[in-house]
């Protein structure tokens, strides 16, 4: 009896954390959703990307990530600074025509010291050659902190 008192208890145990994981879950999902509706408005508004508390979904429309990201996969992005950023790192960014998803590579080092304003070397993963332009520090948006896929 004693015994399957305790595993009585343990089922009980394990079914309230599966569903508190179940709520959590779905209360990320919702604050997703919700994050995706505000800046969708704020851009409408704007023509501007906009970060929801300092964080932005983004739709990708091209092949130039995969593997790492696929084509209509939805990535988190974190608002940050040039300082904020390693070379591995995949960035949003402004550039020509629109906004981009690559990777950061590096510093063009004789650019940058010759003063240019574009001096930021990315690469999407599935292109062979780097970018032809440089990305300047302003133009860049925010860092991929998560695939979310679809």
């Amino acid at each position: 009896m004693g015994m399957e008192y305790l595993l009585k208890k343990m089922a009980k145990l394990i079914l309230l954390l599966l569903e508190t994981l179940l709520d959590i879950g779905l209360l990320f999902s919702l604050c997703l959703a919700l994050m995706g509706i505000c800046t969708a408005v704020m851009e409408s508004c704007t023509g501007e990307p906009c970060f929801f508390l300092g964080y932005k979904i983004v739709h990708i429309s091209s092949s130039s990530m995969e593997n790492a990201i696929g084509k209509g996969d939805l990535v988190l992005i974190r608002e940050v600074d040039e300082i904020e950023v390693s070379p591995g790192d995949v960035i949003f960014f402004r550039r020509k025509g629109g906004y981009a998803v690559h990777r950061f590579i590096g510093i063009d080092e004789k650019r940058r010291a010759a003063g240019e304003e574009g001096y930021m070397v990315t690469k999407g993963d599935n292109n062979n050659i780097a970018d032809v332009d440089r990305l300047a520090p302003e133009d860049l948006l925010g860092k991929v902190v998560m695939n979310i896929g679809i």
